[in-house]
């Protein structure tokens, strides 16, 4: 029996389009092979740049480790070399004063045993000589500067993750094309186009990323740039916030897409314009509004170069507030907030936010939250700085929207009287009452208020609030050292009342507001200008072992390098004023006091030239909140000169001698109204 078969259908090998099929199946395998070597490589680059960041994090670690430590112990060590320093600083001011010999004799041996105890500290003489600050800053420079190498490496070590990554992801899609050529010699003819044209586009694809992702370095960034970089960070750290503004300046310039530089330099160029300049450490509010527009171009930048960072979200959630845009300043404050919602700070900018837009319902229910986390700060001058960044931006708000005047008075109100419970947790309310005839006086460092009041019984909490600001263009600013809420001393619940406050930033003119609060109800509110003072810029010196708070012009010739002890120049020499302030034995005694005091006086006399005689005195004149006896000088007849001596009961003794041209004491007497004795 015969079966015939039909022989199978076998396609011929040799055909054009195996041909082809076999040319790029080995062209695509060979580029697959080239890919993988590519990710290799790419891998272990990625692997090294995270062992360099891993290292520059250990060293940065050691560094801060290594300054802190340096820091402390001399810190610690100059505890022990400023006692001697103190001692013979007393006694040379004593000396001078008083012209004893032995004063001098024991000023000599307290200054030779500090001569052999003062290189234990840096802090003793020399450049750090009372500089904490100078010396942190410059020996976490090299902390720093590891800290940025190791974001700088990261960085680089994420690009070569995205190279490989690219590298993978090219192979993939290779293997995928394989599968789709191989499936092609399965189908009929007609139907091969259907997966040879994907398996085409899937291999140009792969190539072109591959060939963008190879000819496009990582990105890396110089170490010019970081060190400009850290000498910024270092200049802002000592309130150098122009010269910043220049490093970070050579570091952009460099490296024009370096996120952290814009970061850094858009808080310098607020603060470089700031009236908080001197006074801020964890917050301020306050600039012209040519740098917060400055400041928002360099947050903006730095968003778009390093993507989501909670520091330049929430800057930027505060840098709209004044600029007045509220809604792209929730916006970004929420954004803020997404990746860290714990610290109170961006609470209250969103809480400014709400109440720009007019929402008043959303604004209360916030604000009692803001508060609880306000209060749940651990450091109370974190809280103080929160409490009056709160206030002064809720100011700004109240300037550019008149219809939520109201509702930000009522917000500032309950700041005050969250800060009330912690400031003055024992003073009682005073439901009733009532503040009239509010007066401001500003001159020098001193912000006096004179008020009449009534239904304010003793020991019931009162408050004043104090506000800021260069000019009547500027916004105002309210310092958390310009706030105090006590229980109210008066004797009597109605009558007249004065009430002083120091502004010890130097301002050399300017506008004040005093707003007076009992609780959370405002009470009564004035304002008035200081006097201005013919000088570029005051500088503060705090003499705080020797007791002597100042404000110089920055153009004038200091002098200070005793404790207790300050003496300012003018430029031209013209003008001269002289500063002690040193211990005595105790004098019960008026009439020894007064005794002492004209010995003392005698003595100020013997310093200016022979024939300087006592014109007019003054039994009764203040400086530094200090009262004492004033002498009116003649020294010739072309100068004239004023001595001041107090010595109180417990036997401390402060002084004061200037010399002027005749009839020309004007800028001195400005000068020294900034004085203030500790």
């Amino acid at each position: 029996m015969e079966i015939n078969l039909e022989p199978p259908e076998v396609e011929d090998l040799n055909t054009p389009y195996k041909r082809r099929l076999s040319l790029a199946v080995v062209l695509i395998a060979l580029a697959g092979g080239i890919l993988g070597y590519l990710a290799s490589d790419a891998g272990a680059r990625e692997d090294r740049t995270m062992r360099d960041a891993q290292r520059a994090a250990i060293a940065a670690m050691s560094e801060q480790m290594t300054v802190e430590a340096a820091v402390s112990e001399n810190r610690a060590n100059l505890g022990t070399v400023s006692t001697l320093k103190r001692r013979h600083d007393l006694d040379a001011v004593r000396a001078e004063l008083l012209l004893r010999r032995e004063e001098s004799a024991a000023a000599a041996r307290w200054d030779q045993a500090y001569s052999h105890v003062q290189s234990v500290s840096v802090l003793s003489s020399g450049t750090y000589a009372n500089r904490l600050d100078m010396l942190y800053s410059d020996r976490y420079v090299g902390a720093n500067r590891a800290t940025l190498n190791q974001q700088a490496a990261q960085e680089t070590a994420s690009e070569w993750g995205d190279k490989n990554n690219t590298y993978v992801g090219g192979i993939t899609l290779l293997a995928v094309a394989l599968t789709l050529l191989g499936l092609s010699l399965t189908v009929s003819v007609s139907t091969r186009r259907y997966l040879v044209w994907p398996a085409g586009v899937l291999t140009v694809a792969c190539f072109a990323a591959s060939v963008v992702a190879v000819v496009t370095p990582p990105d890396m960034t110089p170490k010019e740039v970081i060190g400009a970089v850290a000498e910024g960070d270092r200049l802002a750290s000592l309130r150098n916030f122009e010269g910043a503004v220049k490093a970070y300046d050579r570091a952009i310039a460099v490296k024009d897409d370096y996120a952290t530089a814009y970061e850094h330099r858009s808080s310098a160029r607020v603060l470089a314009a700031s009236p908080e300049r001197f006074t801020s450490s964890y917050v301020f509010s306050s600039a012209p509004r040519s740098a917060w527009v400055a400041s928002a171009a360099d947050l903006t930048r730095a968003l778009e170069l390093g993507g989501e960072r909670y520091v330049v979200l929430l800057n930027l959630g505060a840098v709209n507030i004044h600029l007045a845009d509220h809604k792209k300043s929730e916006e970004y404050t929420r954004r803020a907030i997404a990746l860290n919602p714990g610290p109170p700070l961006p609470w209250l900018n969103l809480l400014t936010a709400l109440t720009g837009q007019g929402k008043p319902a959303d604004a209360r229910r916030l604000a009692v939250d803001v508060i609880k986390r306000i209060k749940a700060r651990p450091d109370p001058a974190e809280r103080l700085e929160l409490y009056a960044a709160g206030r002064t931006a809720l100011d700004v708000v109240a300037t550019q929207r008149d219809d939520v005047r109201p509702l930000v008075a009522e917000l500032q109100g309950e700041l005050v009287r969250a800060q009330a419970e912690e400031l003055a947790p024992r003073a009682q309310p005073a439901p009733i009452a009532a503040v009239s005839r509010l007066k401001v006086v500003a001159q020098g460092a001193r912000v006096v208020a004179d008020y009449t009041y009534r239904n304010l019984p003793k020991r019931a909490q009162i408050g004043m609030v104090a506000y800021y600001r260069p000019s009547s263009v500027d916004e105002w600013t309210q310092r958390s050292d310009m706030t105090q809420i006590i229980p109210s001393p008066l004797e009597k619940s109605a009558g007249q009342a004065t009430w002083v406050m120091l502004d010890r930033s130097c301002p050399a003119s300017g506008e004040y507001r005093v707003d007076l609060y009992s609780g959370s109800r405002r009470l009564a509110s004035a304002t008035t200008a200081m006097s201005t003072v013919d000088t570029e810029r005051l500088m503060p010196h705090n003499d705080w072992i020797g007791g002597i708070m100042l404000c110089r012009p920055d153009s004038w010739k200091f002098a200070g390098d005793l404790a207790g002890s300050a003496e300012l120049t003018s430029p031209d020499d013209r003008q001269w004023l002289s500063i002690r302030v040193t211990t005595v034995e105790p004098l019960s005694d008026e009439r020894a006091r007064t005794r002492m005091a004209e010995k003392v006086r005698d003595g100020l006399i013997r310093r200016l030239p022979s024939g300087t005689k006592v014109l007019q005195e003054n039994a009764a004149a203040w400086f530094g909140g200090i009262q004492g006896s004033g002498w009116h000088l003649t020294i010739n007849a072309h100068e004239q000169g004023y001595a001041w001596v107090a010595i109180d009961k417990g036997g401390v003794l402060r002084t004061l001698l200037s010399r002027f041209p005749a009839g020309e004491s004007g800028e001195l007497d400005t000068l020294a109204s900034y004085l203030q004795f500790g």
